[in-house]
């Protein structure tokens, strides 16, 4: 019996325990379910815990909460939001009666599901309101990753309802808290640089919308398991805004991302998306053929597919409709551009895309223009105005479309019409009411800076021009100069010194040649401030390149660069599109970062880039006895603008197809010695010297910074008082003015351990193919070779003739010789100019691609070669050529000849200049006097045929000290010594006395 009574005992109370135990066990299952999402069985279980409780009981309120959370959770889950917003504020009321204020963390959760279930309900301001409200219980209670989410949606929702600066504050807060996450986040991360990049976007702030992308990129292709529609978004985005800006390189591999990602996609709108990008591609690269070839397969994808997913997909269709058109439009091209507009036309109608259709519109307006058929242009922009009354169009659309009516309108009378539309267009673009155009001001734009904003405001600009041209009133050219001038403002803020593209050059040149009539209509100077920003907005690519590889050598070991060089070589030698390469070229690349990293150590100024800013009285205190003449060829019109130590002159020089046409004839005149060249050379000199003459008086140099084709001209033959410019001053070149002014502001590193001279001049081997037909100047090399000896012998300097002049010497020694006489074959190849090339010994290439790489600070190289500096015009960046290409690599100045000149002729010229190199003569001076000398000993050779073709580029310093100034070192030291010598017998013998 006591047994049996003990047993009952110990029976009873384990019971007893066991059922005081169970609700903690149960409410410990409940959280867990609902943080693993299971809502329908975590509800029944807070079901069983409330039908254990009394409703006055403590944990009540909690667990009933808890409760009605996960009913809104499934209520959401079927779409009924309106219901699941209610559960969710009841779950907030009876959290508050149960005073659990401990419950962070699911208060949050509770504020987060009702913020979603209003915004999928359509409700984005009460969902920010509640976002809103919520967000002040975040704290350091609440956990890293939790607060960086709910900081992301409230990003999120003010992008939805357009408020882009605040979903920007948002987006870069949550991503702060994403990367201070011990395990990084990297697909979190990625989604929220992406919607950073894309409120940027709608901003107008490229540069940082083009950053974020690229760091999405980053942080998606490093995520676990990433969805490939993810990728294809992040790709596509890049894709375009390389394109947009020019970055042909990046938009070539980033298309190769999308292809190899291609055929991991198979459903509809991926492949819809596939097909819209590569339209894009082809048409940016001016494959027309494959673009084509691509809106017939996309035609044949799009109608078999059902009539849901067309509706689906009709956006992606209609962007690649419209883009191909555009590209035949700009091809002028306009029966093709018309017939995929109307197809455009009726499948937005169909599936009632009217963002799209008014993109249709716009297009078509472009083609009536073309066609003179102003009053079908006026009806097609009115009904794509008439489309922002059922669909956001987009206020940079409206914009331009307000513009080009504004414009249209100016043509007709009466032309106050046409001022209220601009008027109208400049408050949308101000965001405010305006009454005149100078209340838009550069702070306006500070982030928003994208090509759209610079568009609106060059347009906006031309309108008050053509207005000007109507009615002749001042204010009006006073209004276009001042909108020109803003949007070269903007222009700055947009590009990033990266490389043009040719809708960059156009836009940019456009907007120059404003700045020039207006102010040659208003009669006023060029100011500092004008001339800076439109030599800043030319592109800088070759400035920055040039400055970035050759001022690092200041400091830096020569065994590093050489190993440097060749690596570079070696990977240059590698087919990136051989599979086999790949790894490979991988290791290389890593070489030459390790090596990068070590050179930046020695010399922090290897990775710098140039932010001196450029001010005219900077310019101005290196011309004491030289002027500088830049030239800008505008669409219609050509312009100098010239400059002194004490002047800044803007000059018309006339109609930009006329002077080609003079430049283009006289140039073939220049190549035949029995051809007179001297009615064209004075007309020529009418044209581009005539109104600039009597600033030349006084000045021994003049440097001349061509653009477009007149960089075939060899400016020397020109005359200036009846005698040509040859024997009156020292004529010289410069790629760009701040290049011109990077090198002259830049002091040399004195080269004490450098040799003076290499002389290149190879053999090749018969059976061998030269790209380039020659006159017989290098057919055998043989006047070439002599040449290299005499060079060699004057200068002292190392010789590399025949099978030792080959591509691996001249790389291993490119940093071991201050000048460089290359007497080789070039090939020039027009359609892939990276592939033209240097030939060494036995036909054995040197790409200039491979120059691009190269980090070569020699002081002169010499091209005694045929062409080398003629290349492929390309638009922005000048010639591309041998020369050029020198220059990228950090040469400081090169000879280069304009054309074939003949051999004898060149070998003594050539030999002439050295000698007086060698006297101490800068560079220009030098050729000149060479020039001069030729044309003196040889009077029946005094055609420019003979002497004019080369010409020298960059800095033209000399290469060793006068003989003069050296002799008068000697002597000034001798004195200072033999004065102090008497001065201390003076003192000793006063000091006797």
């Amino acid at each position: 019996m006591p047994y049996t009574f003990v047993f009952c005992w110990l029976f009873f109370n384990c019971s007893l325990f066991a059922f005081q135990d169970r609700p903690i066990d149960q409410v410990k299952k409940a959280d867990s379910l609902i943080q693993e999402a299971a809502f329908e069985q975590a509800k029944d279980y807070w079901q069983a815990l409330l039908n254990q409780r009394s409703s006055t009981a403590r944990q009540f309120p909690l667990y009933a909460s808890k409760h009605a959370f996960c009913e809104a959770k499934l209520l959401e889950a079927s779409g009924d939001f309106d219901a699941a917003v209610i559960y969710y504020k009841k779950a907030l009321t009876l959290l508050e009666q149960g005073n659990a204020s401990y419950e962070i963390s699911y208060t949050i959760e509770i504020y987060s599901g009702l913020y979603h279930a209003l915004a999928y309900g359509g409700n984005w301001e009460s969902a920010l309101e509640k976002g809103l409200e919520g967000k002040a219980l975040l704290g350091t209670a609440v956990k890293a990753k939790q607060r960086a989410d709910y900081i992301y949606d409230l990003g999120f929702i003010y992008d939805r309802l357009g408020n882009y600066s605040e979903a920007a504050t948002f987006y870069k807060q949550s991503i702060v808290l994403y990367e201070s996450l011990e395990d990084l986040a990297y697909f979190d991360l990625g989604l929220a640089y992406n919607n950073l990049g894309t409120a940027y976007r709608q901003i107008g702030f490229f540069s940082e919308r083009l950053r974020c992308l690229e760091q999405a990129r980053f942080y998606w292709e490093k995520a676990p398991n990433v969805s490939e529609d993810y990728l294809l978004t992040i790709y596509g985005n890049l894709m375009r805004l390389y394109i947009e800006y020019g970055h042909v390189g990046k938009a070539q591999a980033v298309y190769t991302s999308i292809n190899k990602l291609s055929t991991a996609l198979e459903n509809t709108s991926s492949r819809a998306h596939i097909y819209h990008l590569h339209t894009i591609y082809y048409t940016f690269m001016s494959e027309t053929a494959l673009a084509a070839d691509g809106i017939n397969d996309f035609n044949k994808f799009f109608e078999g597919l059902s009539e849901l997913e067309q509706n689906v997909n009709s956006h992606f269709y209609l962007a690649a409709l419209i883009n191909l058109a555009s590209h035949y439009i700009d091809e002028e091209h306009y029966s093709k551009a018309t017939d995929l507009l109307g197809l455009a036309k009726r499948i937005g109608n169909l599936h009632k895309q009217h963002y799209y259709l008014m993109r249709v519109y716009t297009e078509m307006v472009k083609i009536a223009i073309a066609q003179h058929e102003e009053i079908k242009a006026m009806a097609l922009l009115d009904s794509a105005l008439a489309l922002g009354a059922i669909t956001d169009i987009g206020r940079v659309n409206e914009i331009n479309i307000l513009i080009k009516k504004a414009t249209l309108q100016a043509l007709e009378a009466p032309v106050d019409p046409a001022y209220q539309t601009i008027k109208r267009a400049l408050t949308l673009l101000a965001d405010q009411e305006i009454e005149s155009p100078r209340e838009i001001t550069s702070s306006t734009f500070e982030k928003q800076h994208s090509s759209f904003f610079v568009l609106a405001l060059k347009d906006a600009a031309a309108f008050y021009n053509t207005m000007y041209a109507q009615t002749g009133a001042r204010s009006d050219v006073e209004h276009a100069n001042y909108l020109y001038q803003l949007s070269a403002e903007v222009f700055a803020l947009y590009y990033q010194n990266g490389e043009y593209n040719s809708d960059l050059n156009h836009l940019n040149k456009t907007i120059t040649e404003g700045l020039f009539d207006t102010h040659i209509a208003l009669e006023t100077p060029l100011t500092d401030g004008v001339f800076t920003r439109i030599l800043s907005n030319h592109s800088q690519v070759l400035r920055n390149a040039f400055q970035q590889k050759h001022l690092q050598f200041l400091n830096v070991e020569e065994d590093l660069l050489t190993e440097r060089n060749l690596l570079h070589l070696a990977l240059t030698d590698l087919d990136p599109k051989v599979e086999s390469h790949s790894e490979k070229r991988r290791e290389l690349d890593k070489a030459i970062q390790k090596l990068d990293d070590s050179i930046a150590v020695q010399d922090p100024m290897y990775a710098s880039f140039y932010t001196d800013h450029l001010e005219l009285s900077k310019i101005q205190k290196h011309l004491e006895d030289e002027v500088l003449i830049h030239y800008f060829i505008g669409a219609k019109n050509t312009y100098a603008i010239t400059v002194t130590s004490t002047r800044l002159e803007l000059t018309k020089i006339g109609a930009t197809d006329v002077l080609e046409q003079k430049v283009t004839d006289f140039y073939e005149l220049l190549q035949n010695p029995v051809k007179n060249t001297l009615n064209a050379s004075q007309e020529l000199q009418a044209l581009l010297l005539g109104k600039i003459g009597p600033i030349l008086k006084g000045q021994n140099v003049i440097t001349f910074i061509p653009d477009g084709f007149l960089h075939y001209l060899p400016f020397e033959v020109l005359e200036y008082q009846d005698d040509a410019l040859v024997t009156t001053h020292d004529v010289q070149y410069a790629s760009s003015l701040p290049l011109w002014y990077l090198i002259k502001n830049t002091d040399l590193k004195p080269d004490r351990d450098k040799k003076l001279l290499a002389a290149f001049a190879p053999t090749y081997e018969t059976g061998g193919e030269v790209a380039v037909s020659r006159i017989g100047r290098f057919k055998d090399l043989a006047g070439a070779k002599r040449e290299a000896e005499q060079v060699a012998t004057t200068l002292d300097g190392d010789l590399f003739l025949d099978d030792r002049a080959t591509v691996a010497n001249f790389t291993q020694r490119t940093t071991m010789y201050k000048i460089y006489h290359l007497a080789m074959h070039t090939t020039l190849d027009h359609q892939e100019h990276a592939q033209s090339s240097l030939l060494f010994y036995n036909h054995q290439p040197f790409d200039f691609s491979a120059l691009y790489g190269l980090y070569f600070p020699a002081d002169l190289v010499v091209l005694s070669a045929c062409n080398t500096g003629i290349g492929t015009m390309t638009a922005g960046e000048g010639l591309l050529s041998l020369s050029r290409a020198l220059t990228y690599a950090g040469v400081r100045s090169n000879v280069y000849s304009l054309w074939e000149v003949p051999d004898a002729e060149t070998s003594e010229i050539m030999v002439s200049f050295y000698s007086y190199l060698d006297a101490g003569v800068n560079k220009a001076s030098a050729l000149a006097a060479a020039k001069r000398d030729f044309i003196d000993n040889n009077p029946l050779k005094a055609h420019p045929y003979y002497w004019a073709g080369f010409v020298v580029s960059g800095d033209t310093a000399p290469i060793k000290p006068a003989f003069n100034a050296v002799v008068w070192y000697w002597v000034g030291g001798i004195v200072i010594v033999f004065a102090l010598l008497f001065y201390l017998r003076f003192r000793r013998q006063q000091a006797l006395l």
